[in-house]
């Protein structure tokens, strides 16, 4: 049976090769409501698991859809699975996870955490290759996830009580709600994009909801790592489009571009003022104030130390205990377990970059380094630049000085969107990589 009596068509992809198939509209249509779906509920898991109860993560349910749909496939032979660039050296951690399991403390511990972070690779690359093989609609699956984090957040406002930190689900750590919030204002940003004056101004009221619901959870972290990228990003934005000198006269000829961007920047300021000066928010920051503070003036260590959640000292104990025979690391999922031993005190390292060096040594770490600055190599050689793709980028840079990201899976849902960005980029007219 021919391809294309089968149903099937070969397609060219900007940026990927000309091997790709896709299946019919409806396919496509089944694909891009799927993957939507997927990462609609993928907010909402800790709400259905913690508040309502649910045996199972719903969002497993999508999923399973997603990874039969392209199993049934790749059966077929009907494309070659695409792997990006970036996650081998990604997948090449986990493998030197596996194989340091010949030496590592504690082996069940190790196993699991090597099993759960394989099956977020595999989802990623699932996800990744759908919208690619069924052609799907990028852009409508990055709005369901937009969607999701805004509707769990009005859920959680309306029906669970909190008191000093927000959070979707009594028990549920409020940093991981931040990451989500911090992950929908850069899609938010990546959405606004050649979008008409009512999805401009949508996207601004979204941005500003979510950094409302952002300071309402103190995420100081979340807070602090999408500041600080985003100064990074401007200038390195700026600097890698080349504007030319007739940019001011080309801005002056789209009034209609200025006054959205003007008005959306106005409603997130006024829906940011109101909600931290007409409620009683702002009695309630004093976690976001501790770290305001710093910036006032020089303070002493244990000030620094309160400002940053205990972090500094919990750093420097790691930097006591380790020595040059853990340059080979301890095992994946054992940094806590280390320090006990070493020092007698059981915390995690609350930083990727000393959490890789402790469970992979060198080796590990400089892996991690390698795959983060390729995504920004990457968001740096698009043509077609993106501000949200190269600012996603560097947040994961800032994000892991203050968190174990690579055991979290809202670090891998970020990844997500990611590549989903990067293929909505390369889809847009001449966005070829230079």
């Amino acid at each position: 049976m021919s391809m294309e009596t089968s149903g099937f068509r070969c397609f060219t992809q900007m940026g990927c090769p000309n091997e790709m198939s896709t299946v019919t509209r409806g396919g496509t249509q089944f694909a891009t409501w799927t993957g939507g779906l997927y990462l609609f509920l993928l907010p909402w898991d800790g709400y259905f698991l913690l508040e309502l109860g649910f045996p199972f993560s719903p969002s497993f349910v999508p999923l399973l859809g997603l990874f039969l749909l392209l199993g049934h496939l790749l059966l077929a032979n009907r494309f070659s699975l695409r792997f990006p660039k970036p996650l081998l050296a990604l997948a090449t951690i986990i493998l030197y996870g596996f194989a340091a399991l010949t030496w590592t403390l504690d082996i069940p511990r190790s196993l699991l955490s090597l099993g759960t972070l394989a099956s977020y690779l595999a989802t990623l690359i699932v996800l990744y290759n759908c919208m690619i093989v069924f052609h799907c609609d990028v852009r409508r699956v990055l709005h369901s996830y937009i969607a999701g984090v805004a509707t769990v957040g009005l859920a959680a406002f309306a029906y669970v009580p909190w008191q000093g930190r927000f959070a979707i689900a009594s028990g549920f750590n409020p940093t991981w709600y931040a990451a989500f919030l911090a992950f929908g204002i850069i899609g938010c940003v990546a959405t606004l994009n050649h979008q008409s004056r009512s999805h401009f101004i949508t996207g601004g009221l979204c941005i500003g909801f979510f950094v409302v619901l952002l300071l309402m959870t103190q995420g100081q972290n979340a807070i602090l790592a999408l500041i600080l990228s985003f100064a990074g990003a401007v200038p390195a934005y700026v600097f890698s489009v080349r504007i030319p000198k007739r940019s001011v006269a080309l801005l002056m000829r789209k009034p209609r571009r200025c006054r959205q961007l003007f008005v959306t920047l106005c409603c997130v300021g006024a829906i940011t003022a109101i909600a931290v000066t007409e409620t009683d928010m702002g009695g309630t920051l004093g976690r976001l104030e501790r770290t305001i503070a710093l910036a006032e003036g020089p303070v002493d260590m244990q000030t620094l130390d309160m400002a940053t959640a205990g972090r500094l000292s919990i750093w420097s104990d790691y930097v006591r205990a380790l020595g040059s025979e853990d340059s080979f690391g301890t095992g994946i999922g054992n940094a806590a377990g280390f320090l006990d031993a070493r020092i007698g005190r059981s915390s995690s390292p609350h930083n990727v970059y000393i959490l890789l060096f402790v469970e992979l040594g060198l080796f590990g770490l400089a892996l991690w380094v390698v795959f983060h600055t390729m995504l920004l190599r990457q968001s740096l050689r698009l043509k077609r630049r993106s501000f949200a793709l190269l600012w996603l980028s560097l947040f994961y840079f800032v994000f892991g000085f203050n968190n174990d990201v690579l055991h979290y899976k809202y670090y891998w849902i970020g990844l997500m969107l990611h590549f989903l960005l990067l293929l909505e980029v390369q889809r847009r007219p001449h966005a070829s990589q230079s």
